[in-house]
């Protein structure tokens, strides 16, 4: 079961088509944002979140309205429709694993640790392979729990 486990957990998650081209290096590099800017979970849940056309439009109304990429949020925003964003980072649920980011934050984690480079990116790409053993020598090295029912349910 354990062998099964450790497979299931390893495998990658397919390369994330997003409808739009976000731009992680104009926000986080030039516009010097934070990630919990927009993804306010990351501190306080189990789920950081994606942030929804709502907050994405509370500075779109006014900042960079022409820029091509905007002007199609803006069409989501006009239509009442979240934005359909792909996942980049996840584990399948056969893997039985439930990250919480909000612990994470607590310990001051870096989000480049299991993110990558973000800041750099034009649009977010995975970068960093989570896997068991990744996960196990992060806890370990950060005296976390390595219980099994720490991650896994």
């Amino acid at each position: 079961m354990l062998v099964i486990l450790l497979m299931l957990v390893a495998l990658p998650v397919a390369e994330a088509q997003q409808p739009l081209g976000f731009s992680h290096s104009a926000h986080i590099g030039k516009a010097r944002m934070q990630c919990t800017d927009c993804h306010v979970g990351a501190t306080s849940r189990d789920q950081a979140g994606i942030p929804s056309i709502r907050k994405c439009m509370l500075c779109h109304q006014f900042i960079a309205k022409d820029h091509p990429e905007v002007v199609r949020l803006a069409e989501y925003w006009e239509r009442k429709h979240e934005v359909p964003w792909a996942r980049v980072y996840g584990f399948k649920k056969e893997a039985a694993v439930q990250f919480r980011h909000a612990p994470h934050a607590r310990a001051e984690i870096a989000c480049a640790q299991c993110h990558g480079e973000v800041s750099t990116m034009t649009v977010a790409v995975k970068t960093v392979r989570h896997t068991m053993g990744t996960c196990i020598g992060c806890h370990r090295e950060n005296k976390a729990s390595d219980d099994c029912l720490a991650c896994h349910f």
